[in-house]
């Protein structure tokens, strides 16, 4: 039976983790979509601006009718990135190519001053 650790470990040998450094080139330099994974009542904090949002719990189930586009570069993330990588591998293994976790998340992401937006609570319910 596998642990949570073993699981982490799993994903983070087939997911490419990278910093919120990294992420914030890639932000800047492309169109890879920001896609966060936190849970609803988590987006009170605040956002990467622009990015969607689908929470960890239901991204199996809506991923593919909102990016059917298997090879569009994706960098997910979390608050601190340990559900960023799960989820990151979870879209490998159906397919997507081109996904990144971005190791820190949310809280790394927004003390170092990058872009986020907050988005009024009526949209971080739905």
């Amino acid at each position: 039976m596998k642990t949570l650790k073993d699981l982490l470990d799993e994903a983070k040998q087939a997911v490419l983790e990278i910093s919120v450094d990294q992420a914030r080139e890639i932000y800047k330099k492309s169109q890879a979509l920001f896609l966060d994974v936190r849970e609803p009542e988590e987006y009170d904090e605040g956002i990467v601006k622009g990015a969607l949002r689908i929470p960890r719990g239901v991204l199996e189930l809506q991923i593919e009718r909102l990016i059917p586009q298997r090879d569009r570069e994706i960098v997910v993330y979390c608050a601190g990135g340990t559900r960023s990588v799960l989820a990151a591998k979870s879209l490998k293994d159906m397919g997507y190519d081109q996904v990144k976790s971005m190791n820190g998340g949310f809280m790394v992401w927004e003390a170092a001053g990058y872009e986020i937006e907050m988005i009024p609570q009526r949209q971080a319910e739905g």
